[in-house]
């Protein structure tokens, strides 16, 4: 332990020197690195790509070998190393080995990235995906169609807005999407300015639309609009079919829609 604490108070001191920072810097990463220590990564079904400093301090050495079994754990995509020459600090600032991490990102995206018409494809169907959830999302009749047919069936999916703030898990998005659709009458969404990025590898893409939506309350028959209301998708590829795992609706502050007079 006398050890381990003499090199990361090292390793700290050297990063308060290189950033010209105060003891209070110091005392906020000697915390953090604290609580770091005692982090349980949970699983996540993405690869992950590791770039390792070659040069390791011992303390850097010791937090390697006690983690390195539970981080391959906590990958399901599985975890690949590649050591980048340098230490902490030195792979973002001198040349060499900026050159050797650039290029070796590079490689990778440019290895696993779908291109041309491939690519194309991949957009196309994730954009088709998009515009089936707000076609979907406004004809109901129950309102929880649309987390049956592309949210991925996962308690760690989320959903975002304003009024609810966020929503975790199929179980209970799907009885949101219900309790508000329940309190709505005649819902119109029309979609506009799509954007689609599809990810290295082709396993996961993001989304993103402006929408116009009108509807009526149920409880008082007012009508009520959102314009230019942005919604973005997050998407993992299962079993061959694009399936939401983020939802995030940029509406502006107030209530649900079941509470609205």
């Amino acid at each position: 332990m006398g050890g381990e604490n003499l090199a990361k108070g090292s390793l700290l001191r050297r990063a308060t020197a290189v950033l010209g920072a105060t003891s209070i810097f110091l005392d906020a990463s000697t915390a953090a690195l604290d609580l770091l220590r005692d982090h349980e990564p949970r699983p996540v079904r993405a690869p992950i790509l590791h770039f390792r400093a070659t040069d390791r301090s011992l303390f850097g050495r010791m937090w390697q070998d006690s983690r390195s079994a539970r981080d391959r754990d906590a990958s399901g995509g599985g975890l690949t190393v590649r050591e980048v020459p340098g230490d902490h600090f030195s792979i973002l600032e001198e040349s060499r080995a900026l050159q050797v991490l650039a290029e070796a990102i590079r490689s990778v995206l440019t290895s696993s990235a779908p291109s041309g018409p491939a690519l194309r494809l991949e957009e196309d169907e994730v954009l088709g995906v998009a515009a089936q959830f707000l076609e979907m999302s406004a004809r109901g009749p129950v309102g929880n169609e649309v987390v049956d047919e592309f949210l991925a069936r996962d308690e760690q999916v989320l959903l975002f807005d304003s009024y609810d703030s966020d929503v975790r898990g199929f179980s209970a998005i799907r009885a949101c999407y219900a309790d508000e659709y329940a309190a709505i009458i005649g819902p119109k969404i029309r979609g506009y300015d799509p954007f689609v990025c599809i990810a290295p590898g082709g396993q996961a893409a993001c989304a993103a639309a402006h929408i116009d939506a009108t509807l009526t309350l149920r409880r008082t028959g007012r009508t009520v609009a959102f314009l230019r209301t942005r919604v973005t998708w997050a998407l993992e590829k299962h079993e061959a079919a694009w399936k939401a795992v983020h939802v995030h609706y940029s509406i502006p502050v107030g209530v649900p829609l079941r509470m609205m007079d």
